[in-house]
């Protein structure tokens, strides 16, 4: 716990004539948000010697306004500078937040033009490695909200994994324009492996549907990054008659440039694999089933009417043809499965651990293929 305010302030830089605030904040651009052109913006914005020490770039949008930023961020102060991308002072405005005295990983500040002036009122929350929180403008109460996330997400070899930022536009009673995020390589491979991480490769779905469509947020972690094989799990939040999430988890082989799939595994150990991971699957539904016969009965909650109602039988089962979601992470394999349950009770699943260590996948995996040696 911080108690008494600290601030770091990087100047912007004097030989570059500042935007009054009326040109650059988003109150004063903020009737064209819902108009700004939504498509792709490639990260790989440039730094320059007037970062602060240890600072890094984050990608994101304050509203609907795309920016990136330069900043320093601890345990005890947020320092920089970020650049509003649509008309914005092209030196970037100055950023300084301290340590809120009574809540963890919560900061307050300010946001100011070259001369001092404070063009906005800042608060910032850490969670992970993304900032998220709002931004009002000084003196007028105009919020909008603010989301951050590290452009640079590994780095490995001679490759480094950023994040790619895409506007998403969701119409509506409360139309919203926020940034979503997926991954983008640059280094050797990069010609090899970009065909499959494009919008289409990834999501199975046209890019078209980040304006007007369901999508509600993207992002993605890299669960593995070596010189061999690359893990991402691609998270897709959407809105159709009920919010929903779904997290997509696939291993690319570097050398290739392709997903891997089932050809991965030793053809004459699938069926026993199968076998293995299905007794997982229904050993999870008993107990899942037991668990709610025992549970209270009341609207809304998993009680016995779910399991009376969605788990009758032994469940579904996992089959040979689901070995073709299998992907790497450090620590061995693991496999996709879903239980098919109704958005209603998609909280009663039954939660079932499809991961083998290393040592345990070794009798399934192709000792020539890209998991042997492992």
């Amino acid at each position: 716990m911080v108690n008494k305010t600290l601030s770091l302030l990087l100047l912007a830089a004097a030989c570059t004539k500042t935007s009054p605030p009326s040109e650059h904040t988003p109150d004063a651009t903020a009737s064209s948000v819902a108009d700004a052109p939504l498509v792709s913006i490639d990260a790989g914005i440039a730094t320059d010697a007037g970062n602060v020490v240890g600072s890094e770039t984050y990608l994101g949008a304050i509203g609907g306004l795309p920016i990136h930023a330069t900043l320093s961020v601890s345990d005890r102060a947020i320092s920089g500078r970020w650049f509003y991308e649509k008309g914005g002072a092209a030196e970037g405005l100055a950023i300084e937040a301290h340590a809120a005295a009574t809540t963890k990983n919560h900061f307050v500040g300010t946001e100011m033009i070259a001369d001092g002036g404070v063009s906005g009122d800042l608060s910032l929350e850490r969670s992970g490695v993304e900032l998220t929180g709002s931004w009002s403008k000084h003196t007028a109460g105009k919020t909008l909200p603010i989301l951050l996330t590290p452009e640079i997400r590994s780095k490995s070899g001679d490759h480094v994994i950023r994040a790619k930022r895409v506007m998403i536009k969701n119409d509506g009673l409360n139309a919203t324009t926020n940034p979503g995020f997926l991954p983008v390589i640059e280094g050797p491979e990069a010609a090899r492996i970009t065909p499959s991480l494009t919008f289409k490769a990834l999501l199975g779905d046209d890019e078209s549907e980040l304006v007007g469509g369901t999508i509600t947020a993207l992002d993605f972690d890299v669960l593995m990054d070596d010189n061999r094989l690359i893990t991402l799990a691609i998270t897709e939040e959407t809105m159709g008659a009920y919010p929903s999430s779904n997290v997509l988890t696939d291993t690319f082989d570097l050398q290739t440039g392709k997903k891997i799939g089932a050809d991965a595994l030793k053809v004459d150990q699938k069926v026993a694999l199968a076998h293995l991971l299905d007794k997982r699957v229904h050993d999870a539904w008993k107990s899942k089933k037991q668990e709610l016969a025992k549970a209270p009965v009341k609207e809304g909650e998993c009680g016995p009417d779910v399991a009376n109602g969605f788990m009758d039988g032994s469940g579904p089962s996992f089959t040979v043809a689901l070995l073709d979601g299998v992907a790497a992470t450090k620590n061995g394999l693991t496999f996709d499965f879903d239980f098919g349950f109704p958005h209603v009770v998609l909280a009663c699943s039954p939660a079932v651990d499809l991961s083998l260590t290393w040592k345990e996948a070794s009798a399934f995996i192709d000792p020539k293929g890209p998991f042997g040696g492992r």
